[in-house]
């Protein structure tokens, strides 16, 4: 079992497909020159899915200084287009060793440097993680049957949205 599915759109065929999966927790697109990695059709369809859309700070750290003011462009682009259709980011520091951390006030500086408050840069790294976290963690209950429905023993009372076990 996993907690978590994210998944690397590396084409928009895959993007779209992973947007409208309800089981999809999060989208991830590889920076492209010349391509928007997230545009509204997906935006629209991870909107209904509540799939979050993820920024990995690596890819910008990393990024070499000729490709980065077009980096920048994109990945404003997005959150925009995230923010207009109300989809939930979420940003890491994409380490692949302690050397690569970065503190969760850098991250969050970074998100504001890319069109977010201060409010909502620090939502994507702790409040957007830990919403998926828990709806996940609700789903691996033996209870859960889909969204809003939960079985619940015989003899117990029983609440909107849930079904009696006979």
């Amino acid at each position: 079992m996993f907690e978590i599915i994210a998944v690397l759109c590396r084409s928009k065929s895959v993007a779209r497909q992973a947007a409208k999966d309800h089981r999809v927790d999060i989208l991830q697109f590889p920076l492209r020159p010349g391509r928007n990695p997230f545009d509204a059709a997906e935006a629209e369809l991870a909107s209904g899915s509540n799939a979050a859309l993820e920024f990995d700070a690596a890819q910008l750290v990393e990024a070499q200084l000729r490709t980065l003011p077009r980096n920048l462009t994109q990945i404003r682009q997005a959150v925009g287009t995230a923010k207009r259709f109300n989809v939930p980011i979420v940003v890491s520091s994409g380490a692949t060793s302690v050397y690569d951390l970065r503190s969760p006030r850098d991250l969050a500086a970074l998100m504001q440097l890319l069109g977010l408050s201060e409010e909502q840069a620090l939502s994507t790294l702790s409040e957007t993680p830990m919403t998926i976290i828990q709806r996940n963690r609700g789903k691996l209950n033996k209870s859960y049957v889909e969204a809003g429905v939960k079985l619940v023993e015989k003899g117990k009372p029983h609440r909107q949205g849930q079904v009696a076990r006979v």
